[in-house]
């Protein structure tokens, strides 16, 4: 198959695959013949998920995207990634939230916080399932 047709089932795209509920969603997809497009901030995670995929599914074709999808840059190298691929799954996973007394907020961490959990949250599926 092509790259943009990915294996049995197609791409999965996965953000936030790093640690916790993205990287079981990467192993259990990877165990249902998907390729995946994994997203996240921190390299080394990243790596050792894909390890682990390797492992369960060791024909399965995992691509890594490092980028923080609460910047522009950082939605633009996952766009790029994707580009010409036929998606048949977004886990639309990579968020995070902060607490505390709102008058004492950091505003450039909440305007991060709302760039991921809201921007990129509505921007991917758009340009993933572009028909």
């Amino acid at each position: 198959m092509s790259q943009q047709q990915g294996t049995q089932n197609g791409w999965a795209v996965i953000t936030g695959a790093s640690s916790g509920l993205g990287a079981i969603f990467a192993e259990q997809l990877a165990k249902r013949g998907h390729s995946l497009v994994l997203a996240g901030r921190d390299q080394p995670r990243l790596t050792a998920v894909r390890q682990r995929v390797a492992q369960i599914a060791p024909h399965t074709d995992v691509q890594l995207v490092v980028a923080d999808l609460g910047t522009e840059a950082g939605l633009t190298a996952l766009m790029a990634q994707l580009d010409g691929r036929l998606i048949n799954v977004l886990v639309n996973n990579a968020g995070f939230g902060t607490y505390g007394p709102l008058s004492q907020a950091d505003a450039r961490r909440e305007h991060d916080m709302i760039a991921v959990n809201v921007d990129a949250l509505s921007v991917l599926p758009t340009r993933c399932f572009r028909g």
